[in-house]
């Protein structure tokens, strides 16, 4: 066996199991690099996704609320659409002032007047009466 602090019987046994640990290393860093290839594919992936949801929401259809009556609002048309795809509507109020509202918030009845103090109370909601 020769010396009692060697590990291995031979130059010949160290040198195969350098080998073998050169070999191991070399698998590692193979599979680490295809990890990252299949990583970076997924995350490509994602990001397309993403992207098409993110579009698809822009410029989906929008709910027609045209003369639908929502409180004392009466609403008149399209007023444009927000950065994030919703739709904002042109109302007037029973009073005369006209006020862009999206249309979550007159669908949730969240705003139902222009927010003038002239109808005599402030918040709560009313039902909602469509034409």
């Amino acid at each position: 066996m020769g010396n009692v602090g060697m590990l291995y019987d031979d130059d010949a046994q160290l040198r195969s199991w350098e080998r073998v640990h050169e070999r191991l290393a070399l698998e590692d860093a193979e599979r680490d690099r295809y990890l990252r290839a299949v990583i970076a594919k997924e995350d490509k992936k994602l990001a397309k996704r993403r992207a098409k949801l993110q579009y698809a929401a822009y410029h989906r259809e929008s709910i027609n609320e045209q003369d639908n009556r929502y409180g004392m609002l009466t609403v008149e048309g399209p007023g444009g659409r927000t950065s994030a795809g919703g739709t904002a509507w042109l109302c007037r109020c029973d009073c005369g002032r006209t006020r862009i509202v999206l249309g979550t918030a007159l669908r949730r009845s969240s705003v139902w007047h222009c927010g003038q103090d002239v109808h005599g109370r402030r918040g709560g909601s009313i039902p909602i009466k469509k034409k």
